[in-house]
């Protein structure tokens, strides 16, 4: 692109300069002086800078348009992918949370067994002997051991005693405690992953479901014990959590999802890795590490932008927290997969810029070239006409509508149209050569004068005094002034409107304003008068029937003043109420 825009930026400059050259040719038979100005390399290269700075700006333009589309598909893809692994998160999590409450009603199915809880406290009551009874139940876990694909099942006592187990296992602090919890509010617990070194075979990883035997009309014995199902995570959860949902072979072949805990100052990699052959629950990575994507999950920051793995690799990843457990569900895949399609885009967007920049360039040395020409036919057409726009200005300014006035720069008067006599009732030799200040109401006269002096800006400005015409009478109007330059002299130009209907209805405006007003505030005081009268009728017709009631009173009216009957049913006259 670079080499591209430099190429043409020399095409242009050549193009300019031969444009020059044929210019300065056409341009000698209209004046010798402009020639020779323009046959300086100065000139040149001032002439080179307009179509120089066209071609930049628009292969800014151009370059930044590219850029802007290669981004905007590029965070058009991080955020689909983003939605992608999102949602494969969100599955996992659904699927690991439906597994584990499978889990857990299952064991609390069988723990709620009416025909195991009567064998075990019958066993339990006969004193936990090694008989036949025994053997029977211990049958009956590896019927379900076998059937139901735990690793190993177990009856325990509240002091984390195992009493049945269908193979050799100790228990360790961690898994009594868990026991006690669950013999002490009889819910049926999941233990978090734990690693098991055996001494004959690999370690495995592994999950105990705690559930309380608890049966209507059961012993003591049984209600202070526990059925513990040991489940071998590689048998089931793993493959869940390692499989990726979707099922193309040629798409997210680095798609990867994995289970990691804290522990202290660490972050625990859980399931065995697609990209590592560390085993289960070895591999671990430091929590302040910046760029792990578990690690940003656990302090908060935010998801979905380019992270860091396990392999140092960038990935777009996001972790989920699993409810009720201490897991986070990581869904990752690798930044070169996910930006992989954009390379061909790059590359389109690459071509397509370099041909339109060169487009730009080949337009803007043709235009310079047709400007040129155009310039040099418009400088002769102007000269042409510049004769007839005299002629007519000198017409417009002399009948125009409006007074205009040109005056020198001592204030002097050196020119004024028809208008200007009319208004003023000066002929045109009484005012030119006169001063300004003879058309000024001599009450406004001092800072008419000061602002004749005043050098108006390039634009000019406009304000409002009074004039005087030759009777005296004096009128409103509104000036614009502005300073214009003829062959080296300064003059001030001023263009004067008579704003005497405009003032008065101004006038006649504002008395309808005050009108107004004074009918607005004997509105609001005949509303307040009224609301006044309101709220001093209540008190005063209140107060008038208490005198009345009073007045009553005192005349013995009431009935209640009365005596008692005969029979002295009711009060008495002469006792108090």
């Amino acid at each position: 692109m670079t080499v591209t825009a430099l190429l043409l930026y020399g095409t242009i400059v050549v193009a300019v300069r031969s444009g020059a050259r044929q210019s300065l040719a056409v341009a000698g038979s209209f004046t010798q002086s402009e020639d020779a100005d323009q046959t300086t390399s100065k000139r040149r290269w001032s002439q080179a800078l307009v179509p120089l700075l066209i071609f930049v700006a628009l292969t800014l333009a151009i370059g930044l348009t590219g850029w802007l589309t290669y981004e905007n598909e590029r965070s058009s893809l991080r955020r689909d992918k983003n939605a992608d692994i999102s949602a494969v998160a969100n599955i996992k999590i659904a699927e690991i949370n439906r597994w584990l409450e499978d889990r857990r009603a299952h064991a609390r199915l069988i723990a709620s067994d009416p025909f195991l809880a009567a064998a075990l406290d019958r066993w339990l009551a006969d004193g936990a002997a090694a008989d036949a009874q025994r053997d029977k139940l211990l049958g009956w876990l590896d019927n379900l051991h076998g059937a139901l694909g735990y690793s190993w099942l177990a009856v325990v006592d509240a002091s984390g005693r195992i009493l049945l187990s269908t193979a050799p296992m100790a228990m360790d602090q961690a898994s009594r405690d868990r026991v006690a919890m669950a013999l002490a509010d009889g819910e049926v617990k999941v233990s978090d992953l734990f690693r098991v070194d055996g001494a004959a075979s690999k370690p495995v990883v592994a999950l105990d479901v705690i559930a309380p035997l608890q049966s209507k009309g059961a012993g003591q014995g049984l209600e202070s014990a526990v059925l513990v199902l040991r489940i071998d995570a590689e048998h089931y959860l793993f493959p869940l959590v390692q499989s990726w949902p979707k099922p193309s072979p040629t798409t997210d072949t680095t798609a990867e999802t994995l289970l990691v805990r804290r522990e202290g100052n660490d972050i625990l990699f859980l399931n065995a890795l697609r990209h590592a052959p560390d085993p289960p629950m070895t591999l671990r990575r430091s929590i302040n590490d910046p760029d792990l994507p578990p690690a940003k999950a656990l302090r908060g920051e935010p998801q979905g932008l380019e992270s860091i793995d396990y392999r140092g690799q960038p990935v777009l990843a996001v972790a989920r927290p699993v409810h009720g457990t201490d897991w986070l569900m990581v869904s990752k895949i690798d930044a070169d997969e996910v930006y992989g399609p954009l390379r061909h885009i790059a590359l389109w967007t690459a071509a397509v810029v370099a041909i339109c920049i060169a487009v730009a360039g080949s337009g803007v040395a043709l235009w310079w070239q047709q400007q040129r020409a155009r310039l040099l036919a418009a400088n002769l057409q102007a000269r042409l006409e510049r004769q007839a726009l005299v002629h007519h200005f000198d017409y417009l300014s002399k009948y125009a509508n409006d007074i205009i006035l040109l005056s020198d720069e001592r204030g002097h008067l050196v020119e004024v149209n028809a208008r200007a006599e009319q208004a003023y009732g000066y002929r045109r030799d009484e005012l030119v050569g006169q001063p300004a200040e003879l058309l000024y109401d001599p009450f406004a006269r001092g800072l008419a004068i000061q602002r004749a002096r005043q050098r108006p800006p390039a634009e000019g400005f406009v304000f409002e005094t009074q004039h005087r015409r030759k009777d005296g009478s004096i009128f409103p109007v509104e000036v614009s002034s502005r300073n214009i330059e003829v062959r080296g002299q300064h003059f001030r130009h001023s263009i004067v409107r008579d704003i005497s209907e405009r003032v008065q209805a101004e006038m006649r405006a504002r008395e309808l304003d005050e009108q107004l007003r004074r009918m607005g505030v004997a509105n609001e005081l005949g509303q307040m008068v009224s609301s006044l009268a309101h709220e001093l009728r209540q008190p005063l017709t209140a107060a008038m029937n208490y005198v009345n009631a009073c007045r009553r009173l005192l005349e013995g009216s009431l009935p209640a003043c009365q005596g008692t009957d005969d029979d002295g049913e009711g009060g008495r006259a002469d006792q108090p109420s």
